[in-house]
């Protein structure tokens, strides 16, 4: 106890400090194999002056100089703590120990070969040889994989043989979501019993958390340990919230633990002046875990003003044509509550900067077309709205409008690259990355092997942000948006393809300017296809809160999208569970990632759910051939599925315009139809309406909010999870092919079903039927 009330004195000392020195809570420090490197800036406002660094036992400090800290070694626990003492005052940060493990495996192929590498999650799917040695004289069908190193987990990946990509005989094959295989690896016992932490209990200012399995935690308020000691033998953490904290409308208390060899799911619980919030009414739309986001392509969604309609472009077919929604539709819909009204809190809109007048690259397969700008990816400017959306003036009205609405407004942003009419290209030509590459061949769409450098088409320069000059004029033109504009976030377009620097710089920019601000939350979201060690690299204090979590999306579509029979969909619904606790473990358990119900690069989820769209087709070409519409119930029954999991879950949910009635299509452009506001069938209308007990649910319910996730074992047809934050319960459980579900419970006080599901509950258990293609979640208040 008198450890406890020590810390606690600390924290109040540190009050003021904590508030002024590092904006929000602190990512934890992930440790690599041979040396880590911590960068300042990512959690200390640029100059401050750090005076002692409190390494836990068994980290080295190899090196230090203005920017960065190089430690190397590893303790003994998978978790520690760093202390930072700076003249304000002293911060911690959580650190985690390494977690890579090497693995040796045969690999087998079809037939003997001479020229065999291996790409995959563990080395960002790029095609590499030295992984694989032969067995024997080549050609030969043997290989072995050789100390290749990847965190605890499944890992896909897929062989290149003679140039073409194929799978081994000898490997577990799991489909990759989009209509494909690759095999998989595994790394460690990712599936052996972790520790796990349980809200259980407020009593007055006292919180009571219940700690299974582990040995050792660490308990923070804000950015200052409070606690670190081992779990009592009762197995319970209680802990009273410290004074200081009743001088913050909002502050945080966060829980982390761990055993020998595992990390529990940590706890997140927030605070208003100083008491656990209880009831979401007690939250505002700047908590980021509130937001329900809704994603509009501004040009598809509202023609509000005819007046700045352009002409049809020559040679562009009309689907790849400006089709006239604007912002003052936009902001039509804001004012007839249109998202309110949904349930989003949130809007995402498309990129609004001006964009060329004519038409841009080619498409010839079957059919031929060029492309006007009407999804705003191709900026010309960095400070003009575009005409044919509207005006600077009127941007700022859609968000004050947005803003009496309760909502945020977050804008897409395009840093990666212009159009070679913008005037920072004609000005400096030189501050692109090369279209041609050494090799003579032309760096375009060289996603993985050129990721930092390639072009998306000849007439999109890619910004070398690599250059110092560069960096610094492409981020004061992002800011102009910051401070120009009340924004609540931006959503960056292809970060994956913008080096860390350059979010790093822009991220101190943004701290700086909201820093003067009363509200300092602003939210960031990237946008990275690759494996989850790629997308966290990009997820930190230092550059982004979040990506899209297109993996897990890859996944749901598996599961839900497919005709599978009892044994398929159980490999499915395991493959599932594995991305959610594979996000969990790379992202942190009270993620901010996007869980998106689809976008606009890929085909629309109900048309691939009902068959009208194959995930192994040519969606592109399926799109521009086919008058694909809405084939049968089953698209509506999965979409509805799909977004009961993206609102049940931890994260931030994503509804892609349309998709709220299961708009149907086929890939870009065919995904990005005119929106639709009335005339619904009436299996539209009930998808909507069931959309709008989903977002009600989430928004009223602290557990989906800020609740633990567990995973609860059922029948193999059939998958299921837990939320729980204090005692307020929400039990969710999917069917595919129907079935008998009976589910554990853990209170056997009455739970209620959303749907209306009949069933019978006893001391232990559920009981319900399923449908095909069904969902049912239990509330417990």
């Amino acid at each position: 106890m008198r450890l406890l009330f020590t810390f606690v004195f600390l924290c109040q000392t540190l009050f003021v400090f904590a508030q002024s020195l590092i904006v929000g809570l602190a990512s934890t420090i992930q440790l690599q194999p041979k040396q880590t490197t911590i960068v300042k800036s990512d959690y200390f406002p640029s100059g401050t002056a750090i005076q002692k660094v409190e390494w836990p036992q068994g980290l080295s400090l190899l090196s230090e100089n203005t920017g960065s800290y190089i430690v190397a070694g590893k303790f003994s626990l998978p978790l520690a703590n760093i202390r930072f003492h700076t003249a304000k005052g002293a911060v911690d940060i959580p650190c985690r120990n390494i977690r890579k493990l090497a693995i040796t495996a045969q690999i087998e192929l079809a037939k003997p070969a001479s020229d065999v590498r291996i790409k995959g999650s563990f080395n960002a799917w790029v095609a590499d040889s030295t992984l694989l040695k032969p067995i024997g004289n080549i050609p030969t069908q043997k290989w072995i994989l050789s100390n290749v190193e990847a965190n605890e987990g499944y890992q896909q990946y897929k062989l290149v043989v003679n140039g073409k990509e194929e799978n081994p005989v000898n490997a577990t094959i799991v489909s990759n979501g989009m209509g494909g295989t690759n095999a998989q690896l595994k790394f460690g016992e990712p599936d052996a019993i972790a520790p796990r932490l349980t809200s259980q209990k407020i009593v007055k200012q006292t919180v009571f958390i219940e700690a299974t399995n582990a040995m050792q935690y660490f308990l923070y308020w804000e950015n200052t340990l409070l606690i670190s000691a081992s779990i009592p033998s009762t197995n319970i953490i209680s802990f009273t919230i410290p004074a200081a904290a009743k001088e913050m409308e909002r502050s945080y208390i966060r829980i982390f633990a761990c055993n020998e060899n595992k990390i529990a799911n940590d706890i997140l619980i927030p605070l208003h002046y100083g008491n656990v919030v209880k009831e979401s009414s007690s939250l505002k739309r700047t908590d980021l875990h509130t937001q329900i986001m809704y994603f509009l392509m501004v040009d598809r969604f509202k023609n509000g003003d005819t007046t700045n309609d352009p002409k049809p472009l020559d040679g562009v077919l009309s689907k790849a044509q400006y089709l006239g929604g604007d912002l003052k539709g936009v902001q039509q819909k804001i004012k007839d509550e249109y998202f309110n009204q949904l349930g989003t809190n949130t809007l995402w809109l498309s990129p609004i900067s001006q964009n060329p007048t004519g038409a841009w690259g080619y498409w010839d397969k079957n059919i031929t077309t060029k492309f006007s700008a009407y999804h705003g990816y191709w900026p010309t400017s960095y400070s003009k709205v575009d005409y044919r959306f509207g005006t600077n003036p009127l941007f700022g009205d859609v968000i004050s409008d947005a803003h009496s609405k309760n909502m945020n407004v977050v804008l897409d942003f395009v840093a990666h690259h212009i159009h070679t009419d913008h005037p920072l290209y004609k000005k400096h030509p030189d501050w692109v990355t090369p279209l041609m590459l050494p090799d003579g061949s032309m760096n375009t769409e060289r996603w993985d092997d050129y990721r930092l450098t390639t072009w998306f088409d000849t007439f999109l320069p890619t910004l070398d942000l690599q250059r110092k000059e560069v960096r610094e004029v492409v981020a004061d033109s992002v800011m102009f948006w910051v401070k120009n504009f009340d924004l609540d976030g931006f959503r960056h377009d292809a970060s994956k393809h913008v080096p860390e620097d350059f979010w790093r710089l822009l991220t101190q920019k943004i701290k700086r300017e909201k820093a003067t601000q009363t509200n300092t939350t602003f939210y960031q979201i990237g946008e990275t296809y690759g494996s989850p060690e790629l997308i966290g690299s990009y997820v930190n204090s230092g550059q982004m809160d979040a990506q899209f979590d297109f993996n897990l999306y890859d996944a749901a579509v598996g599961a839900f999208a497919g005709n599978n029979n009892n044994e398929q969909q159980q490999q499915l619904w395991t493959s599932l569970q594995r991305t959610l606790l594979e996000s969990f473990d790379y992202y942190g358990w009270h993620h901010l990632m996007g869980n998106i119900s689809g976008n606009q690069d890929r085909p629309r989820f109900a048309s691939l759910a009902d068959g009208s769209v194959l995930g192994n087709e040519d969606t592109k070409l399926a799109g521009w051939t086919r008058n694909i519409q809405n084939r049968s119930e089953k698209g509506f029954l999965r979409m509805a599925q799909l977004m009961a999991m993206n609102m049940t879950i931890p994260g931030v949910p994503v509804i892609y315009y349309g998709d709220e009635f299961a708009m149907p299509g086929g890939n870009d452009p065919d995904n990005r139809r005119m929106m639709q506001f009335d005339n619904y069938t009436e299996q539209q209308q009930q998808l909507i309406n069931k959309v709008k007990a989903l977002t009600s649910l989430r928004k009223n319910n602290m557990a989906l909010l800020y609740g633990e996730y567990k995973f609860i074992p059922t029948n193999k047809n059939c998958f299921a999870y837990e939320r729980n934050y204090f005692g307020q319960k929400v039990l969710v459980v999917f069917s595919k092919n129907g079935s008998d579900v009976s589910l554990p419970i853990s209170s056997s006080q009455k739970w209620m079903p959303l749907f209306n599901h009949p069933f019978s509950q006893n001391q232990s258990s559920i009981n319900l039927q399923l449908s095909v293609d069904d969902v049912e979640i239990f509330i417990l208040r």
